[in-house]
């Protein structure tokens, strides 16, 4: 389970995941800590970016996304992006207050393109986890497009 406030900074340690740590290390640059320190998880899943680097991730390893609003809690699929422009089905008055990220035992993957050094705001990205338990294989794109 880890916060909604959790930050970059936080999930490169290994023990919180493989993959978690692989997409936080692609954040910003090594000359703009600062960009990881503030940045959160729950913040990447609010804004609903097509180029954020959490959203694959969560996706293919199946995590579920806790909100909370006055009438109480409940769990969604990570899924929670609606569209390419940064909508997300969230309704008016709810807040992302976890993520609950099950263990997967097997190979897992990030890769992501980016067309500066600076930001390094993804073009393409794609997660791929094996899933050795669970018997699958799940892969989940980000910053992709018809073009």
């Amino acid at each position: 389970m880890l916060g909604a406030g959790i930050t970059y900074t936080e999930l490169l340690a290994p023990r919180l995941g493989e993959l978690l740590a692989r997409s936080s290390a692609g954040v910003a640059n090594r000359r703009l800590p600062q960009i990881r320190n503030a940045g959160t998880v729950g913040g990447n899943l609010g804004t609903a970016s097509p180029a954020g680097d959490s959203l694959p991730v969560l996706a293919a390893l199946d995590a579920k996304i806790v909100v909370a609003s006055k009438h109480g809690r409940g769990a969604w699929s990570s899924r929670i992006s609606s569209s390419d422009r940064n909508e997300t089905t969230l309704a008016p008055g709810e807040v992302i207050v976890e993520v609950r990220v099950p263990a997967a035992l097997g190979s897992q993957q990030f890769l992501k393109v980016g067309t500066r050094n600076a930001m390094v705001i993804a073009v393409a990205n794609v997660a791929l986890v094996a899933d050795w338990a669970g018997r699958s294989v799940r892969c989940a794109l980000g910053s992709v497009g018809l073009w």
